[in-house]
C-alpha cells in the first residue's frame, strides 16, 4: 500500500483486519510475545489484584463500624475507626496507581511491538522510563475526560433540573428536559471521548510528548468506523468478562451458602456477619479460590491487551496514511 496514494474518494475502512490486528500480525511470534510481555504484564495484574482484594477482605468490617458506634462515642474510638478506613482507602488507590503504571509500561512495550517489532525492555520488554511516565500521565487525563468529567457535568445538570422542578409547573417541565438530556450527553461524551482519544497513547510513544488532542484530527471522519470495530472488540471482551462473571458468582455463592444456611449467624450483627465473610475468602480454600479467578483476570487482561493495542496501531497507521501523515514505519500492514 502507498503512503500517500489512494483511490479516489475515502478507501473503505478495513474493518476485520483493524479488530483482528491484535491476532493476525502476532502470528509465528506468540512465544517471544507471551514471554516479553505477556507474562510480565499478567503476572503484575494478578499479584497486584490479589494483595488489593486480600487486603479488602482483612479490612472489610471496619466499613460497618461506624454503624455500631454508640449515640455518644469517644474521640478517640472514632478517630481511630475513621483513620484505618482512610488507609483502607489510601492503599487502595496506590494499587490503583500501581496497575495504571502498569498498563503504561505494557501498552507502550505492545505498540513498540506492533510499530516497530521492538521487544527490548528491562522486564521483558516492559520499560519504566520517560515514555512510561508520559503515558502514564495520558491514561491519567484520559480517564479524567472519559469517566469523571461527563459524570461531574451529569451531576451538576441534574442538580440544577432538580432545582427547576421545584419551581412550579413549567420549571418542572424543563428540569425534567434538562435532568434528561444530561444523561443522554453523558452517555454521549462516555462514547465520543474513548473514539476520538483511541490513538493518544500510540502518538504520544511515537511523538516522543504528550500528544492527546491531535487524536481528534487523526480520527476525523472516520469516527463511526472506528467506534464499529471497538463494538465488535468490546462484545467479544464482554462475553469473556461474563463468563469470569459467572464463575466469580459460582465460586462466591458456594462460599457464602454455609453462612447464610446458619440462622444464628444471620441474626447476629453485621460486623460479625462481615467478619466471617472475610474469614473464609481468606482461607487456603478461600485464597486458591481468588487465585484462580485472579489467574483469569490477568488472561483475559492480557488478551484485551493484545486485542486493543493491535486495533489502534493498525488504525493510526492506516489513518496516517491516509492523511498524508509523515509515517516512519508501515511495517504494521505487513
Amino acid at each position: 500500500m502507498s503512503n500517500t496514494e489512494f483511490p479516489t474518494g475515502k478507501p473503505p475502512f478495513p474493518f476485520s483486519e483493524c479488530v483482528f490486528h491484535g491476532f493476525t500480525a502476532n502470528k509465528n511470534h506468540w512465544g517471544d510475545l507471551l514471554r516479553a510481555i505477556g507474562i510480565p504484564f499478567g503476572s503484575f495484574i494478578f499479584v497486584t489484584g490479589f494483595l488489593t482484594t486480600y487486603l479488602m477482605l482483612q479490612a472489610l468490617p471496619q466499613f460497618t463500624g461506624l454503624s455500631t458506634l454508640g449515640p455518644d462515642p469517644d474521640a478517640s474510638e472514632l478517630f481511630g475507626l475513621l483513620g484505618g478506613i482512610v488507609q483502607i482507602i489510601v492503599v487502595y488507590m496506590v494499587f490503583m496507581l500501581f496497575i495504571v503504571a502498569v498498563w503504561a509500561s505494557s501498552m507502550n512495550a505492545a505498540y513498540r511491538w506492533y510499530l516497530y517489532q521492538d521487544l527490548s525492555g528491562q522486564v521483558g520488554a516492559l520499560r519504566f522510563g520517560m515514555d512510561e511516565l508520559r503515558t502514564f500521565g495520558v491514561l491519567i487525563v484520559y480517564g479524567l475526560l472519559v469517566f469523571v468529567v461527563p459524570y461531574i457535568v451529569m451531576i451538576v445538570a441534574m442538580i440544577l433540573g432538580a432545582v427547576m422542578v421545584q419551581a412550579g409547573a413549567v420549571g418542572a417541565i424543563f428540569g425534567g428536559l434538562t435532568m434528561f438530556i444530561s444523561v443522554l450527553a453523558m452517555l454521549a461524551a462516555m462514547v465520543y471521548f474513548p473514539v476520538k482519544l483511541s490513538l493518544c497513547v500510540p502518538l504520544s510513544l511515537e511523538r516522543q510528548k504528550f500528544t492527546l488532542f491531535d487524536s481528534f484530527r487523526l480520527t476525523k471522519k472516520r469516527g463511526w468506523a472506528l467506534l464499529g470495530s471497538y463494538v465488535i472488540m468490546g462484545l467479544i471482551y464482554f462475553v469473556a468478562i461474563m463468563v469470569l462473571s459467572i464463575i466469580q458468582n459460582v465460586m462466591f455463592m458456594g462460599s457464602m451458602m454455609p453462612m447464610l444456611s446458619d440462622s444464628e449467624m444471620m441474626k447476629g450483627d453485621s460486623t460479625a456477619m462481615l467478619a466471617a465473610m472475610a474469614s473464609a475468602f481468606t482461607s487456603p480454600a478461600g485464597m486458591i479460590g481468588m487465585g484462580i479467578v485472579m489467574g483469569l483476570q490477568a488472561i483475559i487482561g492480557v488478551v484485551f491487551l493484545f486485542a486493543y493495542t493491535g486495533l489502534s496501531a493498525f488504525s493510526m497507521r492506516f489513518l496516517q496514511e491516509e492523511k498524508g501523515d509523515i509515517v516512519a514505519n508501515l511495517d504494521v500492514f505487513d
